[in-house]
C-alpha cells in the first residue's frame, strides 16, 4: 500500500475550474480556480494554471476544500453501528467499554479500522485521530494499524493506556504497556513520510485507578516519539455535581502543552480554560455524542475567550454518522442558540458566530490539534494535497451563494455531494465512488459485527442491568488497581 501511494504521488495533477475555498487568508476564495499538485504536494493555487503533462481533473461545478481533519474517533466501536443510539453515558461505558470491548479479536480491529478509514474518506475526512482504547493485546494493536494503512486514510493511531480485563489482556501491568509502546512505536512509526503516525492517549483519570508516575511516564513516552497526546477530560461531573478536576490534575503534574488535545471538556472551570489558553492546549468537541450522553453543550465561547484552539470529531460511529458536516453544523448551531439565549425570544441581529469559523474547526483547527498545521488543513502551496471536491451544481446545492461559500459547505453540503477526494495527491474517491474494494471492507465489518454481537449475547447481552454491568466494572477497576500496585 505505501509503495502504491508513493508511486501515485509522483504523478502531476491539475484540478481545473473549481470554486476554491482555501481556508488560507493569504489566498482566500477563488471562483474558477485551479490547483496544481506535484509529487503529492500543492505547488500552485490560482487561475489559468498551465502544467504540461499533468493529469487533469475537471472540477467545473465543484467547490474545492481542504480535506477535513477529525480529532476524535474510535474506529473499533464501528462494529456496533446503531446499537448505542439510545444509550446514555452510563449505558455506553458499561456495554461498550466493559462488555463489547472484550469480544473483539485482532481481525476485528483490522476490519473496523479498514471500514472506518474508508467511511471517513467517503465523507471527505482525510485525516482522523483514532483514539484506540481497546488495545487488549499486541496483536490487536498490529491489526488496528494495518487496517488504517490499507484504507489509505491519513491517521494518527493513538495508543491508549486504558486498563483492560486481565483475563483477556496481553499486558501484565503498566510497565509492560510502556515497554510495548516503546517497541511498537519504534517498529511501526519510524519510517518518514508515512500516512499513519503515532499518537498517545494516557489513562482516563476519572475512570480508572491511576498514579502520578504512570500518567507522567505515558506523557513522557509520547513526547519521546513526538506524538500528539489526547485525553478524555472534564466530560461529566463527579460526586455531588463537582467538576472532575482532570485539567487541574494534568496541570499539577506539569504536563500541559501544545501537543495536548483534551476531548469533550463540557464541565470546565473558567480558571482551567485560562491555564489551557496559556499553555497552548487544544480541545476537541464532539457535539453529537456530547448532547446524547449528557456531557453538556460544547463550551465554544469559553474556549475562544482564552485562545484555546478548537477542533471537532465524530467520536462514536456506533451512534453517529462518520462525517464532519454534521458535527460542524451541530457545533455551530448549538453555540448560536447559546448566544441567543440572553435575548429571551426578542428579535436581534446577527448570530454572533459565522460558518467560516465552523469550517476552520473542521480543517485548520484539526490540523493544529494533531500537530500537522504545516502539512494539511488548508489549500496552501507547499502543503500535502489533501483535497476534497464537493459537487455543487446538483439538486442539493444549486443556487448557492458565491459570496459565502463557507456557509454552503457547512450548512448545505454532506457526504452525498463529496465527489472526489485526494490524500497526498492520490485520488481515493472519484465521481462519487471510492476506488478501494468497498465490498470487501463491508463484508469484513459485517462479519465482525455479527461476531461481537454473538459473543456479547453469550455474556448476557446489552440488556444487562446497570448494577450488573457496574459490578463487572468495579471488578475490572479493582484488578487494574492491583496491577498498578
Amino acid at each position: 500500500m505505501a509503495e502504491f501511494i508513493s508511486k501515485e504521488a509522483r504523478v502531476k495533477t491539475l484540478i481545473k475550474h473549481a470554486f476554491v475555498v482555501s481556508v488560507d487568508p493569504s489566498i482566500g476564495d477563488i471562483d474558477g480556480g485551479d490547483i496544481l499538485i506535484e509529487n503529492g504536494v500543492i505547488s500552485a493555487v490560482g487561475i489559468s494554471i498551465e502544467a504540461e503533462g499533468a493529469e487533469p481533473i475537471d472540477a467545473t461545478g465543484c467547490i474545492a476544500i481542504p480535506g477535513f481533519v477529525d480529532t476524535h474517533r474510535h474506529f473499533w466501536e464501528g462494529a456496533l453501528r446503531s446499537s448505542t443510539a439510545d444509550w446514555a453515558l452510563l449505558d455506553f461505558a458499561g456495554n461498550m467499554l466493559v462488555l463489547a470491548s472484550t469480544c473483539l479479536r485482532p481481525q476485528d480491529m483490522y476490519a473496523t479500522s479498514l471500514q472506518g478509514g474508508l467511511e471517513a474518506l467517503n465523507a471527505g475526512v482525510t485525516t482522523v485521530a483514532d483514539y484506540c482504547h481497546n488495545v487488549i493485546s499486541p496483536e490487536h494493536a498490529e491489526q488496528a494499524v494495518q487496517g488504517l494503512r490499507d484504507s489509505g486514510v491519513r491517521a494518527i493511531w493513538c495508543y491508549s493506556f486504558n486498563q483492560t480485563l486481565p483475563a483477556r489482556s496481553g499486558f501484565a501491568d503498566m510497565q509492560s504497556r510502556l515497554a510495548f509502546l516503546e517497541d511498537f512505536g519504534t517498529r511501526q512509526f519510524s519510517a518518514p513520510g508515512e500516512l499513519v503516525t503515532l499518537g498517545v492517549c494516557p489513562e482516563e483519570m476519572a475512570y480508572w485507578p491511576t498514579s502520578r508516575d504512570s500518567v507522567v511516564k505515558s506523557f513522557e513516552l509520547a513526547r519521546h516519539f513526538g506524538a500528539p497526546i489526547f485525553v478524555h477530560a472534564n466530560g461529566y461531573t463527579v460526586g455531588d455535581g463537582e467538576y472532575p478536576g482532570e485539567v487541574e490534575l494534568i496541570d499539577g503534574f506539569g504536563l500541559l502543552g501544545p501537543d495536548l488535545t483534551l476531548v469533550h471538556m463540557g464541565y470546565t472551570k473558567e480558571s482551567e480554560w485560562q491555564r489551557l489558553g496559556e499553555a497552548g492546549v487544544n480541545v476537541s468537541f464532539t457535539p453529537e455524542t456530547e448532547l446524547q450522553m449528557g456531557m453538556n453543550m460544547p463550551p465554544i465561547t469559553a474556549a475562544k475567550a482564552t485562545g484555546v484552539n478548537i477542533s471537532i470529531g465524530v467520536d462514536i460511529t456506533a451512534n453517529n454518522s462518520g462525517d464532519l458536516f454534521t458535527q460542524m453544523r451541530m457545533a455551530l448551531q448549538i453555540e448560536r442558540a447559546k448566544l441567543a439565549a440572553p435575548h429571551a425570544g426578542a428579535l436581534y441581529s446577527r448570530t454572533g458566530i459565522d460558518c467560516a469559523e465552523a469550517l476552520y474547526w473542521g480543517t485548520m483547527g484539526g490540523a493544529r490539534a494533531v500537530g500537522l498545521q504545516d502539512r494539511i488543513g488548508s489549500l496552501t502551496p507547499g502543503k500535502d494535497a489533501d483535497v476534497v471536491l464537493l459537487r455543487a451544481d446538483g439538486i442539493a446545492m444549486v443556487g448557492w451563494d458565491r459570496g459565502n461559500p463557507s456557509a454552503t459547505v457547512v450548512q448545505q453540503a454532506g457526504t452525498h455531494v463529496v465527489d472526489t477526494v485526494l490524500v497526498r495527491g492520490r485520488v481515493v474517491k472519484r465521481d462519487g465512488r471510492l476506488l478501494a474494494d468497498e465490498r470487501r471492507a463491508c463484508a469484513l465489518l459485517e462479519q465482525t459485527s455479527r461476531h461481537v454481537r454473538t459473543e456479547a449475547a453469550k455474556q448476557g447481552g446489552f440488556d444487562l442491568s446497570t448494577e450488573e454491568l457496574y459490578g463487572r466494572l468495579s471488578s475490572r477497576m479493582a484488578a487494574a488497581d492491583g496491577q498498578a500496585a
